[in-house]
């Protein structure tokens, strides 16, 4: 890590087997800005049965591997409830230029990808399973596959596109 308070700058060239840049310390002025904001999204939910039924299928399991599914799938169910949408909270603090953002959930990497895209002038770190783990954020495109995080996941098609506005506006709340 280069010292606190200090940015490399371009000095010169200096002639050798190939031009070789010259680099040097120069003072910058560390950001003092602290914040923190929490948010909201409502996803929908795919159409599981309830905590109970899954229970219920997962008693009366006698192959192990199908009973274990059953049990995850169970206690996801039980942190997203039985209704159709499941609040996701979603953090966002900003530490000086650096900018942290994310959920309980596993986004796949086109979410950071936007983000950043979006705000290139700031270093953006997107943080998964923040305060427990529910499920994968897979892209649309991937629900008409047969791929784990599709049938791990609660959460229907089009979540992962549906996380990235209020994400990007819990950015723009930390002012950066």
């Amino acid at each position: 890590m280069e010292p606190p308070g200090t940015r490399l700058a371009y000095v010169e060239t200096v002639e050798s087997g190939a031009p070789l840049a010259v680099w040097k310390h120069l003072p910058y002025p560390l950001s003092q800005e602290l914040r923190a904001i929490q948010t909201t999204v409502d996803l929908p939910l795919k159409n599981w049965p309830s905590a109970e039924e899954l229970e219920q299928q997962r008693l009366a399991c006698k192959d192990r591997a199908l009973e274990e599914r059953l049990r995850r799938k169970r206690d996801i169910r039980r942190s997203v409830g039985d209704g159709a949408t499941y609040s996701l909270s979603i953090y966002a603090s900003r530490l000086g230029d650096a900018v942290l953002v994310g959920s309980c959930c596993e986004p796949y990497s086109v979410l950071q990808q936007e983000l950043r895209r979006r705000f290139p002038e700031h270093t953006i770190l997107c943080m998964n399973l923040i305060n427990g783990s529910i499920g994968y954020l897979p892209p649309v495109e991937l629900y008409d596959t047969e791929v784990y995080p599709v049938w791990q996941t609660p959460f229907d098609r089009g979540i992962l596109e549906a996380t990235i506005e209020p994400m990007t506006s819990a950015l723009q709340m930390l002012k950066i």
